[in-house]
């Protein structure tokens, strides 16, 4: 073996075995030995491998427009594209990115664009951009199957419906994209065109879960012979889908089958080992016990529950504050902006916040009966783009950022977040009732000025109980264990007591017992703070076909209730110290 032959032969190997040592001591002597192209190759990719990015690159630069073998050179302009990345100069990596992706179709190259999205205006470029990649190239599911789980970690609903759409054009009998396409219009609250994705798969494959996710979406659009009818079908398929029975007995009306319900669900209880359905069926075995007023026995199914939800969640109130604490700190206050250019008035956003189970969907739904509003449930969208923004993770690297930005930075965050909405023919208002935008009140209104905030109020202890017996889709770590909630409980009523008395005026609280006791005074209140004209149906709402994606789904089919007001007594005996801990907050 010649001198130069060993050479590579060291190369290859330290690569192989990732020693980075053997790598820096031989990488120089590259100089002694007439390579190839290909060979030479190695040599960039090594000093890649010990971090030596310039390096790297001032070989790629001398060699790669010398390259004629076009594959060969797409590998030398890949790896120049992760050093310029590693090198935090992300203009020169979206420059090369864009160069690569214009003759061949990379996942990895994709990934690397969207990562070196630092602004608003980057992320918007990257949008339309990667959209224009997805058009130009021939792509298939085998060579986008981790670009699509990438984009869905990072809830890129948008751009991820467009790719899926695009391969499904070229594969129509593939039974997986049409799943992956109902997912997706589903994550994106377009529950209808979700469910004519979902049709299409059961007529290929039924199967039990598909059949029971059509009922949630049919519960969603509130279409309550199909939801039935549907959950009896999962039923068919499969006696023991868990997630169906509960769902069943839920909906039962007929109290006399109360108990034999109960005995059916407690003997299912002994024989599942599944912790997420053994949960699911101690909540549903604790609500019916509830309806039969029987609190002792509810309430030792409701610990049951949560014991199991709780036992693998790590929730940690400490990120909460740091949170608020960022926010309140670094916004603490509302400055309106006066350019006017970017600010789209012609349509106003509402936003509801509060804690979970604080009233949150039934304002929703009042307004979302309004001639002139349109209602999108939760939403992500204010908070999704917060990596183009603002680092939430690693708040303390945002101090210097936060200095240098505009009037126009904040209005361009704003104009993000409205053109995520379409509104329909009539409509010039809009809600948004994710409750975690409470952090963010005072961004809301420097970013979007004309926004309405609604914060809707309840008893603590009330709510307290009602997270603490429910279970959620969301993933909502801290409602599965008391001292959890009193603690998130705490931080919330310091964080949204200060933007109360800094923005003042700016929030209209709506405090739930009151709306439920004294619904027309304060529905016209309502309407009248958010410039909406008093509008009848607003005080029926539950006449109206509303889409609906909480646990709150079913109580706003029905009229103002007080049934829920001061449910929390019932169980007093069984969590006094719980109670009591947030009786201090009236």
């Amino acid at each position: 073996m010649n001198l130069k032959d060993s050479f590579l032969k060291i190369i290859k190997n330290s690569l192989r075995t990732n020693n980075l040592q053997t790598l820096s001591e031989t990488l120089p002597n590259y100089t002694y030995y007439p390579l190839a192209k290909d060979e030479l190759y190695l040599v960039c990719f090594g000093y890649h491998k010990i971090k030596n990015f310039i390096q790297s690159n001032t070989l790629i630069e001398q060699e790669k427009n010398s390259i004629s073998d076009v594959t060969l050179q797409r590998q030398y302009i890949r790896l120049e594209v992760f050093n310029y990345f590693y090198l935090n100069n992300f203009d020169k990596t979206k420059e090369y990115v864009l160069q690569f992706l214009a003759s061949s179709f990379d996942e990895e190259m994709v990934k690397i664009f969207y990562f070196s999205c630092k602004s608003i205006d980057d992320y918007n470029f990257f949008i339309s951009k990667t959209k224009k990649v997805i058009v130009n190239h021939k792509l298939n599911v085998q060579n986008c199957s981790k670009l699509i789980v990438f984009f869905k970690q990072n809830q890129e609903y948008e751009v991820l419906g467009f790719l899926l759409i695009k391969l499904f054009k070229n594969d129509k009998k593939n039974i997986n994209l049409l799943y992956a396409i109902a997912r997706n219009y589903f994550s994106l609250k377009k529950y209808y065109l979700a469910k004519i994705y979902y049709t299409k798969i059961i007529k290929l494959a039924p199967d039990s879960n598909l059949f029971l996710d059509i009922a949630i979406l049919c519960n969603y659009l509130r279409q309550k012979e199909e939801y039935k009818k549907y959950i009896s079908k999962a039923l068919v398929k499969d006696p023991k889908n868990i997630k169906a029975i509960t769902l069943l007995t839920k909906i039962d009306k007929d109290k006399s089958k109360c108990a034999s319900n109960i005995k059916m669900l407690e003997e299912m209880s002994n024989t599942v080992e599944d912790d997420v359905n053994k949960a699911a069926l101690f909540f549903t075995i604790a609500n019916i016990y509830e309806k039969q007023n029987n609190y002792s026995k509810a309430s030792q199914y409701i610990e049951k529950a949560n014991f199991l939800k709780n036992k693998n969640l790590h929730f940690s109130i400490e990120r909460v504050k740091k949170e608020g604490a960022f926010f309140l700190e670094n916004f603490h206050d509302a400055k309106i902006p006066v350019s006017k250019d970017l600010q789209n008035i012609d349509k106003t956003p509402i936003f509801i916040i509060g804690l979970p189970r604080s009233g949150t969907t039934l304002v929703e739904h009042i307004l979302g009966s309004h001639q002139r509003a349109q209602h999108f449930g939760e939403t992500n969208y204010f908070f999704k783009n917060f990596k183009f923004f603002i680092d939430i993770y690693n708040l303390e690297k945002n101090q210097n950022i936060l200095k240098n930005y505009t009037e126009q930075d904040y209005l361009k965050y704003g104009k993000r977040y409205m053109d995520y909405f379409s509104l329909l023919k009539n409509k010039t208002h809009f809600t948004d009732k994710m409750p975690f935008n409470f952090f963010y009140v005072s961004l809301i209104k420097k970013t979007i000025p004309h926004s309405k905030i609604i914060f809707c109020s309840r008893d603590y202890c009330d709510i307290g109980l009602s997270i603490y017996k429910n279970d959620f889709a969301l993933n909502l770590d801290f409602a599965y264990d008391q001292k959890n909630i009193i603690d998130y409980v705490t931080a919330f009523d310091s964080i949204i007591k200060q933007w109360k008395n800094r923005l003042g005026l700016e929030i209209h609280e709506i405090k739930y017992e009151d709306l439920i006791r004294d619904p027309e005074t304060h529905v016209s209140s309502l309407l009248d703070f958010c410039n909406l004209e008093f509008d009848q149906d607003c005080l029926h709402f539950y006449k109206k076909q509303l889409t609906s994606d909480t646990v709150s789904t079913n109580q706003v089919t029905n009229n103002f209730y007080d049934s829920s007001i001061g449910v929390w007594k019932n169980y007093y005996p069984y969590y006094k110290s719980f109670f009591d801990s947030l009786l201090q907050f009236k």
